[in-house]
């Protein structure tokens, strides 16, 4: 949670795009998210209290994730450009904690829905599942729903050396330019995609002879829990952390064996964060600020990338039985 304090919006945002002759009305979205947010009571949370004694706890009354309709005549969903509302943050303290915004006419002439969570309760794992319950109301199927919980420090395993190599990452970013994103059409292989993909955005950066990197991948952290039902999701931010090193003349082998090898360490970060547990939000994120702006100032970070792959996407969950809709 202090992470929102440092960079908001501390939010998922899945973007799925429409097609021209889409017949999805308002009103029919509208109930299908209602009844997706039904059969997800994790997102009826919300954080009470302060320092060790906050908590998240279902408040009576609380109202469950909605659709908010926006112009998104200025944005043709290649990125951040022309919609502003994609850096609204969502309250964790009054929530919703989720939304689904719905562009009914973008830029390229397209619709376009945007699933939002917030990413201390919802993570891109669970964020795509909602996203399918969504779909699957609009299709006139049932939601499969999530249990909330369980923590994440359940499932990290035992606290296990982390430590990282003496890469050091270098980037030469410009002062207060902020995250951004952008959609890009990969052509080339897509088995293994993960380590290709740190490979060349390590290429493309052009960091000079000899630069090292280290990219940060995060690691799904619900493949420890034992479940007879594969189709078992927990609305969680349940995600531990992969710390991989591209050294000077690495193979594309070396860097996935290093990528396999560190998913047996990926809960090791999360026993590191929860020993602050117990300080205040406003003061972990006063600390990350002042961390952030140093490491700016130094054309550091603590990552040269932060890369995560959820695998593929089955467009058989987003898309409606008679091919009208979204």
């Amino acid at each position: 949670m202090a992470r929102e304090g440092v960079d908001p919006p501390f939010v998922n945002q899945q973007v799925v795009d429409g097609e021209p002759t889409s017949a999805l009305t308002t009103d029919h979205l509208a109930a299908a998210v209602a009844r997706a947010a039904e059969a997800w009571p994790g997102l009826a949370a919300r954080l009470v209290g302060g320092g060790r004694w906050s908590r998240w706890t279902t408040v009576n009354g609380t109202s469950l994730p909605g659709l908010r309709v926006v112009d998104g005549t200025r944005w043709d969903g290649g990125g951040p450009k022309g919609a502003l509302w994609l850096r609204d943050p969502l309250d964790p303290v009054r929530g919703p904690l989720a939304e689904v915004v719905y562009a009914p006419l973008c830029a390229d002439g397209l619709p376009r829905l945007v699933v939002r969570t917030h990413h201390a309760v919802v993570d891109g794992r669970a964020a795509m599942a909602f996203t399918a319950d969504v779909f699957r109301v609009l299709r006139g199927e049932e939601p499969r729903g999530a249990v909330p919980g369980p923590s994440d420090l359940s499932l990290a395993g035992a606290p296990s050396p982390n430590a990282p190599s003496d890469a050091t990452p270098v980037l030469s970013p410009e002062p207060g330019c902020g995250p951004t994103w952008q959609r890009v059409t990969w052509n080339g292989p897509t088995r293994d995609l993960l380590p290709r993909v740190l490979l060349a955005l390590a290429g493309a950066a052009e960091a000079g002879e000899g630069a090292r990197w280290r990219f940060s991948v995060p690691a799904d952290l619900r493949v420890t829990q034992d479940v007879a039902d594969p189709s078992w999701m927990a609305c969680a931010n349940l995600t531990g952390l992969i710390r991989a090193d591209l050294l000077p003349d690495d193979t594309f082998s070396a860097l996935r064996a290093r990528i396999d090898a560190g998913r047996e360490r990926a809960g090791a970060p999360l026993h590191a964060a929860h020993a602050v547990r117990d300080v205040p939000l406003p003061i972990l994120a006063w600390f990350g600020r002042r961390g952030a702006e140093s490491l700016l100032t130094h054309q550091r970070s603590e990552a040269s990338a932060t890369v995560s792959n959820l695998g593929r996407a089955a467009l058989d969950l987003h898309v409606r039985r008679d091919r009208d809709g979204v």
